[in-house]
């Protein structure tokens, strides 16, 4: 490209590209002040510090937000629009193309936007998350993202230093994955995301029918070569192998506006209405159940039904994946056996009996995006609830959050010494001043679901007599997504939180921990801001940080249990339990 020191225009980068650039010189130093910037993948204006003394500096940077949202909120979200050429207007002006709809639809690849009040003709998302990256490919480029053009190549000019160079990531669709690449700095095409999160965000959709792919705990697509390698609320979509939410799942999603600033009008399901209705979506945090049109929503939810509250577990589905409605006069069936007919306030719908529930194996489940935790169980041969590891998914309704709630609903009675009271022939022994207990059990008054009884528990002698039960030694692990405490009340020693704060200086707690005069203003405001809110006086700014700080607080110390845990396992394993010593 060649340049003038007299020249009579520049380039200026469009309004597309400028509102999908990244934010930067963001900052928490003194001196900075607020700033807006256009996010191209959430739709939305939002707030950051901004360091007007920096080096780092990008034209999608605002002093308002009215400034913002007139420049980038009034075109399309991603992406330059389709345009018209006006005939006898000067230079033949190219015009945005708007005022379509269904009748007058728009050309491949482009597709009908609602932006602020008009309808204009945006690139579609399939065509910004395609290899083209909604512009022309140049045909000599063999790679499936474009890196752009360098200062020096645009230029002709030397720089001291990379001028724009940095890592980002774009779509690739084959396997629908989001991969780095290096990208210049300059030009490129819309296919470059700032990071990994806000690619998969915005593309991801592409790999469903409708709505977005289950992911896991790292933000990617769960993979699958069939149906049984997704929970149930899933199928496995063949063609990307990813979990796709299956209608039932989808349209019985509640109602989620989101929290950002637009006002576009989607359609919902509303299962218990079995109709759609419009809302305002408001361009971020949203769910799946969110429909562009209509008759997409009518077509793809047709006849779900909601689904029926169950006091323990999930609601029977039938062979087609719906909730099976039940109750004479309502047009419904008799429930299968082991279920009964159950009325939730809103819906009747098929529960696990009790009976049914508490005679269940246990079933770990498959693992999904939300991680594995420990729950309870009943076992039936030991006629006590258990712990096991439950993968995060699916399972049976034998599965209870604690161990009160299992026992709760599978009636077990709690003797006041502890342990459970005696059984005989599978049964709980009663006893009175006519048929006193065996030797080593006392005749106790015990709950059992409401209702005091006499049984037979163990006696306090009994129990300080027996040996102690060390247990099984637990498998020693860092991060594996469950938190045992390392003390009974959570509470530790201050010489404990400064050795974990050295050790981990770079989390957010340790660092305000070990220096809080240099850190504590910077890392609690640019963690308050990364959320995006936004806030109208100083009273609400302060109780936002408070409420960042107990949050860095409580994930410090989560941090600190996994680890103390974690120690102590692992010298349980080398050295023995405490008998060893």
């Amino acid at each position: 490209m060649d340049t003038s020191s007299h020249p009579i225009g520049v380039c200026c980068m469009n309004r597309a590209f400028t509102c999908m650039q990244p934010k930067k010189g963001e900052s928490d130093a003194l001196g900075s002040v607020p700033r807006w910037f256009f996010n191209s993948v959430m739709g939305s204006c939002q707030q950051f510090l901004f360091d007007p003394t920096g080096s780092e500096v990008s034209p999608n940077n605002f002093e308002t937000l009215d400034h913002c949202e007139s420049y980038c909120k009034d075109t399309c979200p991603r992406g330059n629009p389709a345009y018209l050429t006006t005939k006898g207007s000067p230079n033949s002006a190219l015009l945005p193309q708007t005022g379509c709809s269904t009748a007058n639809p728009c050309t491949d690849p482009f597709v009908c936007t609602e932006v602020a009040s008009q309808s204009m003709c945006c690139a579609s998302r399939k065509s910004i998350c395609s290899e083209a990256g909604a512009r022309f490919k140049e045909p000599l480029r063999n790679t499936p993202y474009d890196a752009g053009y360098r200062f020096d190549q645009l230029t002709g000019e030397t720089a001291n230093f990379a001028v724009g160079i940095s890592t980002r990531y774009y779509y690739n669709p084959t396997d629908g994955q989001c991969h780095p690449f290096t990208f210049n700095g300059f030009l490129g095409n819309f296919n470059n995301f700032q990071n990994q999160a806000d690619c998969q965000l915005f593309c991801a959709r592409l790999q469903c029918p409708h709505g977005s792919p289950l992911t896991n705990g790292n933000g990617s697509p769960q993979r699958c070569a069939r149906d049984t390698d997704c929970p149930s609320t899933h199928t496995c979509a063949m063609e990307h192998q990813v979990c796709c939410p299956s209608p039932q799942t989808l349209c019985t999603e509640p109602l989620r506006v989101g929290d950002c600033k637009q006002s576009v009008r989607q359609f919902w399901y509303n299962a218990e209405t079995k109709t759609c209705e419009s809302f305002l979506y408001t361009g971020c945090q949203g769910n799946n159940n969110r429909f562009n049109l209509l008759n997409e929503c009518q077509s793809y939810c047709k006849n779900i039904n909601a689904e029926p509250k169950c006091p323990q577990g999930r609601a029977y589905v039938d062979f087609s994946g719906k909730f099976m409605q039940c109750g004479e006069g309502l047009g419904g069936t008799a429930c299968p056996a082991n279920y009964e007919c159950t009325f939730d306030g809103l819906v009747y719908g098929c529960c696990p009996s009790k009976a049914y529930t508490c005679s269940l194996q246990v079933n770990k489940g498959i693992g999904c995006g939300s991680g594995s935790s420990y729950r309870y169980f009943y076992n039936n041969q030991a006629k006590e609830c258990q712990s096991f590891l439950f993968l995060g998914c699916d399972g049976n309704s034998n599965n209870f959050p604690s161990m009160e709630k299992c026992q709760n609903y599978c009636e077990i009675a709690i003797c006041p010494n502890g342990g459970s009271p005696l059984r005989s022939n599978s049964k709980v022994r009663s006893c009175s001043n006519q048929e006193p207990c065996p030797s080593g059990y006392d005749c106790s008054i015990v709950e059992a679901n409401g209702v005091m009884q006499r049984r037979c528990c163990p006696s306090k002698v009994s129990i300080c007599s027996k040996p102690p039960q060390m247990g099984m030694l637990p498998k020693c692990s860092s991060g594996s997504g469950q938190t045992r405490r390392a003390s009974s009340n959570g509470h530790y020693d201050s010489t404990w939180i400064q050795y974990f704060a050295v050790e981990q200086k770079n989390h957010p707690f340790a660092m305000i921990y070990l220096n809080p005069i240099e850190n504590v203003w910077g890392l609690l405001a640019r963690s308050v801001f990364r959320h995006g809110k936004q806030f109208q006086t100083v009273g609400e700014f302060k109780d936002a940080v408070t409420e960042e700080w107990d949050k860095l607080q409580s994930s410090y110390l989560e941090s600190l249990t996994q680890s103390m845990s974690n120690r102590l396992c692992q010298a349980m394993q080398k050295f023995g339990g405490p008998t060893s010593y």
